[in-house]
């Protein structure tokens, strides 16, 4: 055997390392993978009777507030939400929303799951929640807190 054919067969091996190597780290994202989809859920306040572009803007406001937070509490997760296309739902609370959201959130904080809350100070009493985030999160996470709520 050949020196040229020894020095082929290492670099052969160091090859086939390296893209194995490769191949296993763009997977370490999904490694600790939840069990199901990553999900993320807003829930509005109906009762306040906003605007359309009212709420556009208080949901807008409340997810980029939920990302940036989950950015740094849950960014394996972030990942995971974004490759997965971003799964979102917007639910309503219709009925004493003021009592319901903060509910949720200490629901939602209980079961580690990332909250936001956002308040409109023009339509709601000082300090109430118009409108609250969960997530990006484990979809039976975002069920368990938000699955009782309707479509908004």
């Amino acid at each position: 055997m050949s020196i040229h054919s020894i020095n082929s067969s290492i670099l052969g091996i160091v090859l086939i390392t390296l893209l194995f190597y490769t191949h296993v780290l763009s997977l370490k994202p999904y490694l600790n993978k939840p069990p199901d989809k990553a999900r993320f859920a807003v829930v509005v306040r109906t009762d306040l009777n906003l605007t359309k572009g009212q709420y556009a803007l208080l949901t807008a406001h409340t997810t980029v507030a939920c990302y940036k937070k989950a950015l740094k509490e849950y960014p394996t997760g972030i990942k995971i939400w974004m490759n997965e296309g971003q799964s979102k739902v917007v639910l309503k609370a219709s009925e004493k929303g003021n009592q319901i959201l903060p509910a949720l959130i200490k629901k939602a904080e209980s079961i580690k799951l990332v909250t936001c809350a956002t308040r409109n100070i023009a339509n709601t009493k000082a300090g109430q929640i118009a409108v609250a985030g969960f997530g990006p999160g484990s979809a039976s996470k975002i069920k368990k807190v938000t699955g009782q709520l309707k479509l908004f």
